[in-house]
């Protein structure tokens, strides 16, 4: 189906390298990611979006737990 919007040209610019590296075409790619925000509206919610009292927004748990010697060695590796 053809119809016309009107999106913000870094929200191209995005969707059309996305398109690059997928070889596949920009309206493809659009649709792909309107219809995931439609289907998992939690994924896009304004929560994630919303930072807290100090500033920063949050972070989902990834299930890991970060050491001061695991910073230490990303750290030494990184030459930081």
């Amino acid at each position: 189906m053809r119809t016309t919007i009107s999106i913000e040209d870094d929200v191209l610019y995005a969707v059309k390298e996305i398109a690059r590296k997928q070889h596949t075409s920009a309206g493809t790619v659009l649709s792909d990611l309107a219809r995931k925000a439609l289907t998992h509206p939690e994924a896009t919610s304004d929560n994630d979006l919303v930072a807290s009292k100090f500033g920063f927004r949050r972070i989902p748990k990834g299930g890991k737990i970060v050491s001061n010697e695991l910073i230490n060695n990303l750290r030494e590796d990184e030459q930081i």
